[in-house]
């Protein structure tokens, strides 16, 4: 079959719309913070967070095993923390130990998207060298605030600007 040079830019305009749609999975959003937040007697800093199809951002499922890609409907928000404290309290403290205080406290946080939609917490832990924690959200889902737990038993709301 013959195309007519209608018929080959037609095709052309959907091998480049395929690439753009392909092209955009992966990142689609991140800010930076830098904000205090409680962790215990201690405080650490949430340094940013952002939107992605996969955890961690921007991994290769055929060169990394524990990739991890959402479904077609949904999309992670990951919150990114610095690992020191800012109170001194971890000098003395074993890695593995703020590892589960960080786990134990960041299990009651949660985001609220523009609709109201209340996400728990998905998966925490560490990973290149710094905190993480993933909410795994719905792909239309936009305008968040983290929620995260206080001392005094009130949450910490913080504006996500995606």
């Amino acid at each position: 079959m013959r195309l007519n040079l209608n018929g080959r830019l037609m095709l052309l305009a959907g091998f480049v719309l395929a690439a753009v749609v392909v092209g955009c999975s992966g990142d689609s959003g991140k800010q930076e913070l830098n904000v205090a937040v409680s962790l215990g007697e201690d405080t650490i800093n949430l340094l940013e967070a952002q939107t992605s199809d996969r955890f961690p951002p921007g991994c290769d499922k055929a060169k990394t095993p524990s990739c991890t890609i959402a479904s077609d409907q949904a999309k992670y928000v990951i919150l990114w923390f610095s690992t020191s404290s800012t109170t001194g309290f971890g000098v003395a403290v074993e890695e593995m130990g703020r590892v589960a205080v960080f786990a134990d406290k960041s299990g009651d946080a949660w985001l609220m998207d523009s609709a109201g939609t209340r996400t728990h917490i998905s998966a925490n832990g560490m990973e290149q060298g710094r905190f993480f924690a993933i909410f795994e959200v719905d792909v239309t889902s936009k305008g968040f605030k983290l929620f995260w737990p206080g001392e005094t038993g009130e949450a910490q709301e913080i504006d996500l600007k995606f």
